[in-house]
Order: structure tokens, then sequence, then C-alpha cells
């Protein structure tokens, strides 16, 4: 009755795609693992969870990190010197938790599991702290501590942990300094434990297993979820747990057994709140026992909670078989100001061994006047007054009152054996006490039932309270109540049913009336055999009295007369108390041992002669109990229950611990056998495990077997199996599968025509793990039929659900098409096709996959297996990540395909849509891949029409990738393509990977995507990737060579079109070298480079430094600085001279970002910067170079943290905008035709959470979006996207739109724009750039055309730990490239690095048809550099750019101080190739497009042709090179300004 409720919760994991999808980092240990391996994969996993810890916690993830851990036994610490010199600092050790940390138990040792195969009961996971190996066997017996851990786990201040499905045990807290929390030690933080065992660990003080106590800064939060404490000894207080000071603790839906202490045998608190709901105390005690202290009665009380000075919930709770050695053997509750709630509750059989008060005990002074006691019943406690007294136990001291008898002191009353309880002081309002029941509150004055029954008739209120093993206090009581009883059932109050404070049914509404009882099962159901006399305004039912509702009827037992000795029933009369009939139900009991039968049998038989009935029949027998169905005709079993709408008339699996099995036989006809000849149970609802704890199972073993119903609910509550093996039917309309959250339940169809059948009722549903986990297997020509399209088919419903479906066998088909089809609903959802299975779904509604937020789906196609659905379309990934992965021949059929971000289709497989269209935003990967590298090449062939850009819904817009590895270059199976048979609409961006060692041979060619056309129209180029990530092309020996790749697009409508990877000789490597140091001094948290002085105070040409330095000792607080450090350029010979001097400007709390801009209209550029903590921005004007004065001060409270200075269009001076960090919002404060004047109305624009940068832009670099204005983009950390605002402004005012803000990677903390070059259409494509520390990562919106239509995000990897950025044209090849301080491991020993991602849109001065970056070149930046900037600071002729990185000690994250301690300058050696040497300059020496530094008749030739192309043709762009102003650039058309500058250009020459 009171086992686990939580079979399986399973949590939101993190699967981490070839492109950012996912927040959560996911580190997998496993015990016996290699050495050596980073967790992020189940074969590179840890082998010990402590290391696990150490690279989490390095990370410092901001979305948090996940541990999942195999089956196994770990330990905190390994013995060096042997189990006899355990060290004190080897016991110390413990696992440490840090913030956002889960870890996940009860994953396979083998395999490669992921969310949905974990089953913490079935893969224990043990977190041990018995060091040596040498605790018994039993960790009940506390014996062999001594070298044991003194904590097993430790969670200090500030820490937010969660832990689930683990074993915590063999914890010792024994040591000076060290006596609380044997299992877990909490200090000053919120701790979640989930689905654990934590058992026989000790301490030598209070907290046997837990110990949670506030820090001076935090209090604590301790909550336990669906877990068991059991056997666990503390010396002094709490045995299983004790908290003190300022927290909560929270016990929902677990059990405390067999815990002892000398108070608070379960729970002990000191100050802390207590809340507990739906949990059970069995069996703890607050008594002197093995070696523990004599009786005290300021010691020895409160065998199951002992609670002082805090408040104290209790609901739907249970206290059972609880001893104290003097005083409240279920509770002592000692609080004179605080609140006492008990509701709903069953206190019974508890006891004081010595002195008073059984119950529940009130010691005095502490008398509450906020105190009340509803609907609750107080059986049979006793101390020790009522030890050889008669029934009713009632006594009283106090004369005035000897002739009420309504307060019994057994059950709860004043601790000290003093006068009862007065009226005044408590509301006990519905109370049962032992034959007594109390109407009202106010100390129980109103009227009471007679002086009581006889103890048998009372007994007869509970199934069986003191269990089979006749002993009260363990998990074989059975405390539901029996119906038909009138001093319990339909006798409640309704108008005061408490608030479902700690939100019981799990949906977050603690407002309502409690809905469910200690089961689950729903509150105020009525028992058609009990009269109602309850109160219930203004409806009925009445809500009964204790944890239960009633649930349990007196029932026709089969107990085991006639010939048990073999277990062999032969009809239906063999019944303790006759036949039953439609009117009575059949309890298949428990078979007892006796002295006469000592071995009773394994399994007994139930012969069904001829058609039956009955009205229930329950399964509670261990036993396998089987009906056996003689050939007879039409011999059915018919269940009716009176009311079958709601009340199961077949239950397997009734009570907590024992294995129900029903076996359904029949016994063989004479030939011939006819399929159709079939023998039923006929059922209106089943239930298989019925009650949280309890399993039922279900076998249906002989050809012709039905299991016919209305419901079948497997896995009710508790664990439901249902097998049916070849030739049986289970038939009915709905069924559900792990029905509660505590709930698991599966069905396995076996063999030829083993079926499931929905048959042909509109309200069909099949739903697999509807709150709990759920599963339907399948194999060996096994069938799913229905006669129409059902209702609905959802795998997966509810949060924190799991769902399986597994097919598997030619001939093995699921027809599950549904009007309403949920592939993981809100939980976590599988499914596996193989072997030749088939599966349909899909209705008139559209199927989805992973539909909410937290759900996630995985998908396997195996060999010839196919799934056709016939929605309107299926949408794959639509909230959540969905994973496809196909195996060659496998198929998906579908009416329209659309595949969302962060989910992917991997593998091998075709994919036909017949009428609608593929559009991919997620990931296409086909091949198979190993650790993100391809281990087999395959194709993904498509049949339909195939898009990989698409606009989603909330103005918003994404787009997908194709994933290809190549393996064997030299084979036409050696690497992946994409097969398209039909037009595609390419976009979006392309990964393409070498497997390691692999090398290009020269000039190569692979033909990647095929597809029947890359276009809509003849005149039309060939779509493309937005973005193309291509890796080096290295020699033999694994370096770099002349040689880039590149991707050509061929092919129009009405012939075929591909894309080919090709290669091209590279101009100009990348060439930073001559590092040159310097100290920068302070612990700068931004720099920019500027010119901002030079001799006599006038810019120089020389880019100087300008860092914000924030007070080194009191950064928040303290006021910083601006410090300029002066560049001095290079000597005669080249060489350069550093930074020579340094200008430091006063600035306020915190500065944390700086700009340089003209402000006045002097000549020398002045100062913007902004400061955090002091929530300002202040203007800085340079007087004379030298001489910075604050001419503006401008508040801008909410922690500003990032700036852009620029001309938004108003005044003709620039303006100031700011974002805001805490207001989300970006504040613009609007110049004045005076300099340093801003007006004094600033205006404020709301952004999406957390903006961390802005950039200001021109998208077209010579012609902004709208009358020649500027525009800003700005980036939004928490909502992980980009703003961009669309300038609408005029001379009188500043006007922005801010537009619908696009995704971007995670956690983006840099936003800057750029103009990455020209294509060989002639289209500079302009981008906003992000950063995202997130998932490192840069995400790329790009565009060609003018306005700000940008292309969604594609996002490419960054390294590691990204940290900074800089776009720069490093090789000088007229493209940007891309500078990132990263690792190259994921390890933090791994050195940060500047790693080159270069760009070749413009390689061998050639303009290409795709954006391709490469990794190039990996660059020592100094230890752990912190920022990188790029400007000519060397002074190079043709505008060279360097990089100037500042580092910082020990590698701290960004955002975080440390002192600076070395800055760096890499000088580029890189020499120019070819390179444009004018606007007229549109043609390489082949005469096509692009640029060879000569003005030819091949650049004429090509201009003209291109000037006079058709207004279509794309090859007309080439001669838009002027803007509206007749200027050198582009305006996206091609008219006479265009035709005026080439002539004026070309005839100048070069």
């Amino acid at each position: 009755m009171f086992g686990s409720r939580f079979i399986v919760l399973a949590s939101i994991g993190v699967v981490t795609l070839s492109a950012p999808c996912y927040a959560q980092v996911v580190l997998r240990v496993r015990p016996g693992a290699q050495t050596g391996g980073d967790g992020t994969t189940w074969n590179s996993a840890f082998s010990n969870l402590s290391d696990a810890l150490a690279a989490g916690r390095a990370l410092n993830s901001p979305t948090g990190v996940q541990i999942w851990l195999a089956a196994g036994t770990y330990k905190p610490a390994s013995i060096v010197g042997g189990c006899g010199s355990v060290t004190l600092a080897e016991r110390s050790a413990s696992f440490e938790m840090f913030s956002r940390l889960t870890i996940l138990g009860g994953f396979p040792a083998t395999g490669e599991p992921g969310l949905s195969e974990r089953n913490s009961a079935q893969f224990e996971t043990i977190l041990s702290g018995d060091l040596c190996g040498d605790d018994p066997a039993d960790p009940l017996i506390i014996a062999n501590r001594a070298d044991n851990s003194l904590h097993v786990v430790t969670v200090d201040f500030a820490v937010q942990a969660v832990i689930d499905g683990v074993t915590i045990r063999g914890g010792n807290a024994d040591a000076p300094g060290a006596t609380r929390g044997g299992a877990i030690n909490a200090i000053g933080s919120s701790l979640t434990l989930r689905n654990c065992q934590i058992v026989g660990n000790r301490a030598g003080g209070s907290g046997g297993a837990i110990a949670a106590a506030p820090d001076f800064k935090a209090p604590h939060n301790l909550t336990i979820n669906n877990s068991t404490l059991r056997g666990n000894v503390a010396g002094d207080q709490g045995g299983a747990v004790y908290v003190e000071g300022d927290g909560t603790l929270t016990l929902r839906f677990s059990s405390l057994i067999a815990n002892r202490a000398l108070s608070g045998g379960g729970v002990a608190s000191q100050a802390s709140r207590v809340r507990i709901g739906s949990t059970s105390f069995l069996g703890n005690r607050a008594y002197p026992a093995s070696g523990l202290a004599a009786n005290i009665s300021s010691v020895n009380i409160g065998g199951g909670v002992r609670v002082d000075s805090a408040e104290l919930l209790l609901m739907n709770a249970i206290f059972s078989g609880n001893v104290a050695g003097w005083s409240g053997g279920a509770a002592v509750f000692n609080a004179p100001n605080d609140l006492l709630s008990v509701y709903h509750s069953t206190i019974a059989n508890n006891r004081s061994e010595n002195s008073l008060v059984g119950g529940i005990a009130i010691n005095p002074p502490f008398f509450s006047l906020q105190s009340r006691v509803y609907h609750t019943i107080f059986w049979g406690n006793r101390d020790s007054r009522t030890a050889n007294k008669p029934i009713p136990y009632i006594f009283t001291a106090d004369p005035a009152i000897a002739d009420r008898p309504w307060v019994e002191y057994a059950q709860i009353g004043r601790g000290d054996g003093g006068s009862v309880v007065t009226p005044s002081a408590f509301d006990l309002r519905r109370i049962y006490m032992d034959g007594q029941f109390f109407w009202t509150g106010g100390g129980l004055s109103g009227p009471t039932t007679p002086a009581g029954p006889t103890e048998p008739a009372r007994s007869a209120i509970f199934a069986n309270a003191i269990g089979n093993n006749v002993a009260a206090g363990t998990e074989l009581d059975d405390l539901r109540l029996i119906r038909n009883n009138a001093a319990v059932i339909d006798i409640g109050d309704n108008r005061i049913i408490a608030p479902d404070l700690l939100d019981l049914d799990n949906d977050n509404d603690r407002t309502e009336a409690l809905p469910v009882d200690f089961s689950g099962a729903p509150r105020r159901q009525n028992d058609p055999q009990t009269n109602d006399t309850g109160l219930s305004p203004p409806f009925a039912p009445f809500v009964d009295l204790g944890a239960h509702e009633s649930t349990v009827e007196p029932f026709t037992s089969w107990k085991g007369v006639g010939d048990v000795a073999d277990g062999s029933f032969k009809d239906l009369s063999a019944w303790t108390a006759g036949v039953p009939t439609i009117a009575t139900s059949a309890l298949f009991d428990v078979i007892v041992p006796t002295p006469t039968n000592p071995n009773p049998p394994v399994a007994y038989q139930v012969s069904i002669p001829s058609p039956s009935q009955a009205r229930r029949l329950l399964f509670q027998s261990p036993r396998e109990v089987s009906l056996l169905f003689l050939a007879t005709p039409d011999n059915d079993l018919l269940l009716s229950s009176n009311d079958s709408t709601t009340e199961p008339s077949l239950v397997i699996g009734t009570i907590p611990g024992l294995n129900a099995t029903m076996v359904m036989r029949r016994q063989a006809p004479a030939p011939p056998f006819q399929v159709s000849d079939r023998n039923s149970v006929l059922a209106s609802i089943v239930s298989l495990g019925n009650a949280v704890g309890t399993r039922g199972t279900a076998r249906l073993v002989s050809p012709g077997s039905m299991l016919s119903f209305n419901t079948m609910l497997v896995g009710n509550a508790g664990i439901g199996n249902v097998q049916a093996l070849a030739g049986t039917t289970l038939s009915g309309p709905v069924t559900r599968l792990g029905v509660t959250s505590s709930a698991s339940g599966g069905i396995t169809l076996t063999g030829a025509n083993a079926t499931l059948a929905f048959g042909n009722s509109p309200t069909g549903a099949l739903t697999i793990g509807q709150s709990g986990a759920g599963s339907l297997v399948l194999s060996g020509g096994a069938l799913v039929t229905r006669s129409s399209v059902m209702n609905e088919f959802i795998l997966a419903q509810s949060a924190g659900s799991t769902g399986l479906f597994s097919a598997t066998g030619v001939g093995t088909i699921a027809d599950l098409r549904a009007n309403t089809t949920r592939i993981a609903d809100a939980g976590i959802a599988s499914i596996s096709l193989d072997d030749g299975a088939r599966l349909i779904t899909g209705g008139s509604g559209r199927t989805t996959v992973a539909r909410t937020l937290g759900s996630q789906a995985l998908i396997s196609l195996g060999a010839q297996s196919v799934w056709e659905d016939r929605s309107p379309g299926l949408l794959v990934g639509q909230n959540g990540p969905a994973s496809i992965q196909m195996t060659r021949s496998s198929a998906i059929i579908t009416n329209g395909l659309e595949l969302r971000p962060g989910s992917k289709i991997a593998g091998e497989g075709e994919i036909q849509v017949n009428d609608g269209t593929f559009i991919s935003v997620g990931d296409i990967e086909p091949g198979v891949t190993d650790q993100g590298r391809n281990a087999t090449p395959g194709t993904i062939t498509i049949r339909g029409r195939y898009e990989q850009i698409v606009a989603v819904p909330g103005g918003q817009s994404s787009s997908g990738q194709v994933v290809l590895d190549v393996t064997d270059p030299a084979s036409a199976q050696g690497y992946d393509r994409l097969d398209i048979i039909g037009p595609a609409l390419l976009g979006g961006g392309l990964n393409v990977r070498l497997a390691p060692g692999v090398v290009l041979p020269a000039n190569s060619e692979l033909e990647l995507i095929s597809a029947l056309a890359l276009s809509e129209s003849p005149s039309t180029p060939p779509s493309r990737f937005d973005v193309a990530f291509l890796p080096p092309v290295l020699d033999t020996q694994g370096l770099p060579t002349n040689r880039f790749l590149n991707m050509r697009y061929e092919g129009g409508p009405g012939r075929s079109a591909t894309v080919r990877l090709v290669q091209d000789s590279l101009g100009s490597p990348i060439d930073l070298a001559d590092p040159d140091a310097f100290d920068p001094a302070g612990e700068p948290t931004s720099v920019v480079a500027g010119d901002i002085t030079g001799p006599g105070g006038i810019p120089d040409g020389k880019p100087d430094l300008v860092l914000t330095v924030p007070n080194t000792a009191n950064p928040l607080t303290a006021n910083g600085s601006i410090v300029v450090l002066v560049n001095a350029g290079t000597d005669g010979s080249g060489n350069w001279l550093g930074f020579n001097r340094s200008i430091v400007i006063p600035a306020q709390r915190e500065p944390v970002a700086v700009e340089v801009a003209h402000m006045d209209d002097d000549s020398r550029p002045d100062l913007v910067f902004v400061n955090r903590s002091s929530g300002t921005v202040q203007v800085a004007r340079n007087g004379d170079g030298d001489a910075f004065t604050i001419n503006a001060t401008l508040s801008a409270p909410g922690e500003p943290v990032a700036l852009a200075v620029t001309d938004l269009g108003a005044s003709g001076r620039p303006e100031i905008a700011v974002a805001r960090f805490a207001q989300n919002d970006v504040r613009v404060f609007v110049s004045t035709p005076s300099a340093f004047v801003f007006s004094p109305d600033a205006i404020d624009y709301a952004v999406p959470p957390g903006p961390i940068s802005i950039a200001a832009f021109n998208p077209d670099q010579d012609k902004d979006i709208q009358q020649q204005k500027r525009n800003l983009a700005v980036a939004s950390a928490t909502s992980s996207s980009v703003s961009l605002f669309l300038n609408d402004s005029n001379e009188l005012f500043v006007d922005l739109n801010v537009l619908p803000p696009v995704p971007v990677g995670q956690t983006p903390a840099r936003v800057f724009t750029a103009n990455l070059g020209k294509n060989d259409l002639g289209q500079s494509i302009n981008a906003v750039v992000t950063l995202n520390r997130g998932d490192n990562t840069i995400s790329i919106l790009s565009k060609t055309a003018a306005g700000v239509n940008y292309n969604p995000a594609v996002s490419i990897p960054a390294g590691f730990d990204a940290r900074g950025l800089a776009i720069s044209d490093l090789d000088l090849d007229g493209d940007r490239d891309f500078a990132v301080i990263s690792r190259g491991a994921a390890d933090a020993d791994d050195p940060l690095r500047i790693n080159v991602i270069r760009n070749d849109l413009q390689a061998g001065g050639t303009r290409n048809q795709q954006l391709s970056l490469v990794p190039a070149e990996s660059l020592d930046g100094g230890p752990n550099p912190r920022f990188v900037v790029n400007a000519n600071f060397t002074d190079d002729t043709g505008g060279k750019q360097d990089l100037v990185t500042i580092s910082e000690p020990g590698g701290t994250p960004l955002g975080d101080r440390g002192p600076v301690s070395l800055g760096r300058l890499l000088r580029n050696r890189a020499v120019a190739g070819p390179a444009s040497c004018s606007p007229a300059d549109i043609a390489n020496t082949d005469g096509d497009p692009g640029f060879d530094g000569a003005l030819d008749n091949g650049d004429f030739a090509f201009f003209f042709a291109a000037f006079f192309a058709d207004v279509d043709n794309p090859i007309r762009l080439n001669a838009d090179i002027a803007n509206t102003d007749g200027d050198p650039g582009s305006d996206g058309q091609v008219d006479n300004g265009d035709f005026n500058v080439f002539f004026n250009f070309f005839f100048l020459g070069c």
C-alpha cells in the first residue's frame, strides 16, 4: 500500500546535433569505462562520477548540466593505503553538487541508452559510502561503518541541484565536525530528490540519512518526491531526515520505513517548516535500540515526526506502526506560535511504549490557536495507560468534562498527561477515533456517535490494518477503507476540504480542493453501498475520512479451500462464501503458508465450465492464477460493476510489493480448431497495477482467448503488463498505458495474429504513457487493427511521461490511424520499427511529433520498415527536439512533412511526399554517424518537392542544414548524398565533414546533392545554401595545402541539377605572426580600437586601444576608469613600438562598454561609455588628445551593458542607443543641434529579455535601408535572439520600428555587422553575426538584396568555451574572416587560442557562388585570451588588419573578473593575392565574374554583356557598381549611374 509512486520519472535530456539544438549539457558516466573520456557519448563516458562532476562544474553552463549514470556502484573516494588505513581525508571526500546540476540514474550498463530506456528500478544506480566494500549485504544492518564516507553527497551554499533515480547508502557521519547527514549534508541550498532509495545510512548526531540547514545568507529548501528512506539511524534527532533553521522540508509520494533515532525516528525539525503529502511513515522508532540512550521524556518523542517551533502540515499522510519511547508514537508537535494542520490522514497502530499519547502529542504550553485536524482517522494508537484497558480507551483527568467521551489520550492529546485539550485550543472536525465519530469543531463539542462498536466491527474499516504478517508498520499494511462503512465513508464535510497546498495531482493548482487521495484516486467518490451522511453544499458525493477514499469492498474470497495442496480448483463453486454472482466480487487472495500447508503452490487454476458472471474480479495473489475456459459454446465470463463507468471490474495487482498474475487459457476444442472460436473475459474497465506500488500481469496464452473491455488501464497507478501470444486478442475502444505519474504499463503482442483491436468506436483511443511510462511492443506478425479511424493516438501525453512503440518482423502491422495523432505530446516518446514492420498513422488532423516544450521523440526505422502517415501533413519537432534515424531500405510515406529546428532525419532511406512539400528547417544527415563523425556513408532519397527555408509561427523564421560526411572520395559510395526526385529550393546551411585522415585527390569533384531542379524558372539562378561550413584541404601529412573547397551549383528546370564539392587554388594564406607583448594593466570589461590621439593631440592614423576598467578592489561600489593605450606605431625598420603611454579618464561604477565617436565638430574623436552599476551613460570630450572632460552624464538605470553611437537621422549628430539588461529595452538618447546636449525625453524600445550587445549597421554598406539612415541590431542573451530596428526617422524626430526577433544560437554575448564580400552575381553579402556562448556557435544572418529581409540564422561551430570574436579580412582576398577565442576541445585544460575561420567567398581572385567558411588556423593569443580586436596597429601599407588580444589568468569566463596579465599583438604578414583595383575591375583573367587586379578588355566586354542583359538574367547584377548618388557601390539597380562609374574608373586604370 505504501510503495513508490513513480516507477519511471524521466527527465528532459539533451542530445547535441551537428548544429546548435539544445541548451543543456549532458555528461555520461559508466563504471568500467576507459579513462580519458569526456562524457559526451556513452562510448566516451567517464568511468567515475567525481570526474564528471569536476568537468560539469568547469563548464559553468548557464542552462545547466545533466549527468547520466549507468547502472553500477559509485564511491566518492578510492582507498590508497588499503582498508586498514583509511584516512580522514578519504572519508571526507564526497560527491559535491553544483548549481543547475541534475543527476539521473537508472540507465542500462551497456549499449547507447537514451532517456526512454532509463529505469531506475531495473538498472539500480548506487552512490555508496562503503569505501572498503565490507558493509553487510543487508544495508539495514549498521555495521563495519568506521571506514565509510562521512557524507556520500554534499550540497553547499546557493547550489540548486536535482538527484533522480539513484540509491544512496553506506554514509556514516561520525567524525568531529561531521556528525550530520550520512547520505547527504546540505547547507543553504535547494535540493530535490526524485525516485531515490536512501537506505542504511548513519549519523552520530542528527539526520541519519539527510541533514539540511540554512547558510547565513540563504535558507535551505529540501524536496523529496517519490522516494524511500529506509533503515537509517541517527544518534540524536531525525533517523531519516533532520532539518533546522530557516527553510522548508517537503515530502511527497514517499515512504519512510524502519528509521530510528533518539527523537523524531523518521523526521526531526528544529524551526524548519515541514510539509508532508501522500507519504507514509511505517515502523519508525524514537526509542532506545542498538545502544541508543534510555527513555527520556524530552528525548524519546515522535516515533514518526518531531517538529519544534515551526509549521507542520500533514495531508494524505499515513502513520502506521511507529513507536516512541515516551510520547507521540506517530508525531510530536512543539510549536507555540505555528500552525499544525492535519488533513485527510490516517494515524493507526502507533504507540508510546512507556508514557503518553500513541498518536499525535502536542506538548504544553504549545497549544496553538491555529491548529486544526480535519477528516482524519485515529485508530488503534496506544500508550502506557491503554495497553490493558477495554475499548474505547476513553479517559479524562478533568472532572468538568468527565461526561464528554470525546478525547482519547492515546490518540491525540497532551504529551505530559495533563488535562485534555480545551475546546478553544483546537479546531477538530470530522474526526474518527476508535469507534467515536466527531461531527464538528470547537474541541469536538458537537454530537457524537454512540460510545463505539466492538473491536471486530471497528477493525473492519480497513482492508487489512496489520498486513498479512500480522505486524503493523510494514508495507503490507493495507489502510484502504472497506466499503459500506458509514463511520468513515461518505460522511465528510465538503465545505472544509483542504486546498491542494502540495499540488498532489501535479497540475500546478494549489488553490483547488484536494482532488486526490493517498493513492492518487479521486477524492469524493460515492460508495453506492453506504448511505450519504456528510455535508456537501451544493452537491454530493461526500468526501471520506482518512488518507484513502473508499476503494475496497467485501469480497467472496478464493482462499484455497478444497485441494489447495496442488493448487487446482475445479470450478466456480470453490469459494469460501458461496459462488460469486453479478452482485458480488471475487478476490483471488494471498495464500498464506500454514503449519499444515507450509509451501502453498506457486500457481493455481480456475476452471470456467460454462458461461459465468461476477461483479468484479480482483487478483492480489502473488501466485499465478489461470482461468481455464472449457470448450463449451459461448463460454464467456461477464464482469459488470454497478458503477461500471468509473470502477474497474477486472483488477490485477492490488497489494504493494506483490505481483499478481492472471493467465487466460482455453481447453483445446475438438478438431478442426477455428480461430473464430473464442472464449472471453468481458469487463467494463480493466485495471492492472491498480494502486501505487502494485504489480499486475495478464497473459493470454491459448489461441482464441480474448480479453474484451470498454477501457483497459495498464499500469493505472502501479506496474501493469499484458502479454498476448499468437491467436489471442485484446479488444476494446480505449487503452491507456502508464496512466498516472507513478505508473508503468506495457502490452506485448507476440506471434501471428496476436491482436490489439480497437473496433469501430468513434471514441477509440490509445495512449501510451499517459502520465507515467507506457510501452506497446509487437513482433512476429502481431497486429493492431481498427474498423474506423480512431479518435486519438497519443504517445507520451504528459510532462514527465515516457512512451515506447516497437514493431518487428514481416507481417507485423500496426494500423493506428486516428484523427488526433501526437507522438511525444508533452513527454519523451520512442518509436522503433524493424525487419519489415509497418506503422500506419494519421487522420483528419495533422500528425505532430514533439508537440510541446519539454517533449522529445526518437524514431528508429530499421531494415525494410515503413512508417506511413495519412494525415494532411507530418510535423516533426513542433516545439521539442525529435530525431528520426533511418536504415537502408526503410521508408517514410506522407502527404507533407515539416522538420522543425532542433530536429533531424539521419541515416539512409526514402522519404516519399505524395501531395505536399518536404520543408526542412532542421537537420538532414545522410549516413550513420558515430560521435559526430561518419561511420557508414548513406543516401537519403526524397521523392517530392523539397525546401530548406521557411517562416515559422510567431513572425520568426528559421533555416535548416544538410550535414554530409566524406569517408572515401574515390568511391561513389564513399560519401553521403541527398537525392531529391523533385524540385529543390535550397537555403540555410551546409556542413561538409571529412573523416579523420581522408585526403581529397587534387581537382576532385563530388556530387553531393542532386535534384530535378534548383530554381523555380529557367531565368532564375539555382537556389543556394546561405552558408557552407567546409573542411580545409590537407595533404597526406595533415598539413594545409594551397587549395580550398567550394560549392558549385548547376542545372535548372527541365534538366538535372546538382550541387558539387569542387577544389580551387587558394590565393593568399593567412599569416599572423611575430607576436609582441604589452601590459594593458587593470582588469578590463571591454576593449575597442580607435584612432584617438597622436602628436599634438591630433589623430595620427595609428589605432589606439580603449579599455573599460572597473575598480579592482570594489568593482560594483567604487568608481572605475576608461584607459586609452596610445599606439606608438612602427620605427623606420618597420618594428612595432607598442603602446607607449596611457590616458586615464575617470568613470563611475563598473564601466562595461565604450564607443569611439565624433560628438562635436572638431577633428578629435570623443568617447562614450556606460557604467553598469551606476546606471549611467557618460560622454567624454576629447580636448587635445590627452585631456578628456566629462561633458554629459545621462541616466540609464537598469544595468546598461552595451551601446551604439550613430546618427539615427534626427539632428545630424550621433544618437546614443543603450541596451539595458535588467529593463529588457534599448534607451535612445536623441541628439540636438548643440554638441553634447541631448533631448530630455529619451525613447525606450522594448526588446526580448536579456539585451546584452548592440551594433549600428548599414546593410548595404553604402546605401541605408531607407533614406540614408542607420539601423540597430540588438542581441538578447536570455531569449537567444536578435532584434533589428528599422529606421523611420526624419529630420525632426527619431522613429525606430523594432522588427520581430530572429532566433540565433543559445545565449548570444556579442552582435556584429559586416559586409562579408561579393558572390559571383556581384551581390554583396551583408550579415548580422552573433557569438553565442550557450552553445559555442557563431550565428550568421545573411542577405544579398536591399532592405532588412535577412535570411534566417545559420549557426556554425566556434569551438569550445567561445568568448571573443573579431571579423576582418585577414588573408587580403576581399572578404572578411572570423577570429574567435575558443578551445579546441571540451576539456578545460585545453588552451584557449585564436581560431581563425576563413571566409572563401572571394578566395583565389574569384567571386564564388557560395559563402564558404573553413576552420583554417589556430594561433597562440597568449595565456587565457579574453578579448580580441582587429585594426592596422602596425601601419602596414594596404591596411592589413592585425589582431590584439588581452588575456587573463585562469581562464575566467567572460563576465567574471580576474587580473589581466598580458596583452599580445599578432602582426598580419599576409601577402595580397589578386584584388579588385578599381570599381571597374569586375572580371577575372578568364572573363568570368571576379577580379584580377587589372583593367582590360575582359572587364570591358563583361560589363557590356551584363549591362545589356535581360532584366531577369542574374548576370545583370554584376554591372551594379554605383549607388543612388552615382558613387561606387550598389543599389540593386542597373542604370546610367553604373554606366558612368564604369567609364570614369576604367579609363583611369589601376
